[in-house]
């Protein structure tokens, strides 16, 4: 259907006069989009793998573009975003942009799922990951004991945590993951500044150590 030499075109044949179990659309005579007999869908390639495939073989950018122009009154209301997921399940990923009602758009990643995590990474490997509490875990898979927490190695880490018998108490914790009696904290609680230490508290300037408070509390100030 339509001008195959140099023209737009709808077709099924595959480069001979044979039908073949697809559907070809073009323009200018080239072929620009298929569906194959799998209902695979591809744009810029003549054999698409997934769902939907599309290909460029331009060296410079390229983008997937998807905009919203619908503006009621100074405020912006619509939005435009993609979404993964199960529609059987209502369960989904949506990335795009959201009208915030206040003449701006919000970008959003927005994950659809009462346990779900959104997770980043890079080399093929997890780097961070929010939970569906709202914890920050980075190199951290799990971090359901603070609102951050910052795996450094196998065994050492750092995170921000709430105390569980005092509400009041926020701090930055230090700690060794392989034994749970030494840590360090610094934070607020009870309108104080609070300093902690499982084992001694050692303050030093230039790399040197000028004071220290023991376990039992002893106080130790050094002149040279």
């Amino acid at each position: 259907l339509g001008m195959f030499t140099n023209g737009a075109f709808i077709g099924t044949q595959a480069g001979s006069n044979t039908a073949s179990d697809l559907l070809r659309f073009g323009t200018s005579g080239t072929e620009r989009m298929r569906i194959d007999s799998s209902g695979n869908v591809g744009i810029g390639t003549s054999s698409p793998s997934d769902t939907l495939t599309v290909y460029t073989s331009s060296a410079s950018a390229e983008r997937l573009a998807l905009f919203v122009n619908n503006q009621l009154g100074s405020s912006f209301s619509a939005s435009a975003y993609a979404t993964f997921g199960r529609a059987d399940i209502n369960r989904s990923l949506d990335i795009g942009i959201y009208g915030n009602g206040s003449s701006e758009f919000d970008g959003k990643i927005l994950v659809n799922e009462t346990g779900g995590s959104l997770i980043l990474g890079t080399q093929s490997a997890e780097r961070m990951r929010i939970n569906s509490s709202g914890n920050v875990g980075i190199n951290e898979t799990n971090p359901s004991t603070a609102k951050l927490v910052i795996q450094t190695d196998a065994i050492s880490g750092i995170d921000l945590y709430r105390s569980a018998t005092n509400a009041n108490f926020e701090a930055f914790r230090f700690r060794d993951s392989t034994n749970a009696n030494t840590e360090a904290s610094i934070g607020w609680g009870g309108d104080q500044l609070r300093l902690n230490s499982t084992n001694n508290t050692v303050f030093t300037t230039g790399g040197t150590e000028r004071m220290r408070i023991d376990s039992s509390g002893v106080v130790q100030v050094r002149n040279q």
